[in-house]
């Protein structure tokens, strides 16, 4: 299955951070609510990174070959030693990320309105929170860590929206994200990479859901024994019977392939890195 990361540790570091122009009016109240945070994100926040509420997985659409790009290889592609997943349709909660200037506004006119819109039910979540948040650190109810609970939770929901903008010097990706915005802590699972770094995810789609009819597999052009590999990938998605559940598709015929996902070799000519 794909598995969705936190985006505490990511290779771009404006990553979540980038603010909307048009949320200017709200930003005064959403410093409060980060001052009111455990102090573990405040610590997040002020190193310039995620708190890590918001998880996902990403991926580069609409142009042809986007599967076998060298630039994708090199960054997000284990050096070229990986594979990459070609999908068609839109896989479910999975939103496309809009690209902002330098001065923090969309290019397209459509997503600034949309986000004008987004503004203001940030700027009534914030309202209504603030008011909440005050009444819990009054002398009458004396709650901080109540307050702080809540303060967590209203900055969950803005951080979620803060992973769904970038930079416009990465618009080339064309990105779209998987994303799951603050999900429940016994979902959340751990492991470590060969860096010996700790990293959570949360599940996502099994690869039956999402290789489906026109989906493929491409093997790197960094991967020393390709043939090999190729084979071995096609096997698996035999084995484990990687393949659409479609009523209209008529069963396969003589071993035909046709609705399986096909595993190719890149055709690039690639240069490690490294």
């Amino acid at each position: 299955m794909l598995r969705r990361y936190s985006f505490e540790r990511t290779n771009d570091p404006q990553e979540g951070r980038l603010w909307r122009t048009v949320w200017g009016g709200i930003t005064d109240d959403a410093e409060r609510i980060d001052n009111l945070l455990p102090s573990y994100n405040k610590t997040l926040i002020r190193s310039g990174r995620s708190t890590g509420s918001t998880f996902g997985c990403c991926f580069s659409a609409g142009k042809q070959g986007v599967e076998d790009n060298l630039t994708f290889w090199r960054l997000y592609g284990n050096d070229g030693n990986g594979c990459s997943f070609k999908v068609s349709g839109h896989p479910p909660n999975t939103y496309r990320v809009r690209y902002l200037d330098e001065r923090g506004r969309n290019e397209r006119e459509d997503d600034e309105q949309l986000d004008e819109q987004i503004g203001s039910w940030m700027c009534e979540l914030l309202k209504v929170g603030s008011e909440l948040v005050n009444q819990f650190l009054s002398p009458r109810f004396n709650r901080k860590h109540v307050a702080s609970w809540m303060a967590e939770k209203i900055r969950t929901v803005i951080g979620g929206y803060n992973h769904l903008v970038k930079s416009n010097y990465f618009k080339d990706e064309n990105e779209w994200r998987m994303i799951d915005v603050g999900p429940p802590t016994d979902s959340i699972l751990y492991d470590v990479d060969e860096a010996r770094v700790v990293r959570r995810y949360v599940s996502g789609l099994s690869l039956s859901e999402l290789l489906i009819t026109g989906s493929s597999i491409t093997i790197g052009p960094q991967v020393p024994n390709g043939g090999e590999a190729r084979a071995y990938v096609e096997r698996l998605v035999k084995l484990k019977g990687i393949r659409p559940e479609e009523p209209d598709v008529p069963p396969l015929v003589n071993g035909s392939q046709d609705r399986w996902p096909e595993v190719k070799l890149s055709k690039l000519t690639y240069r490690s890195a490294r």
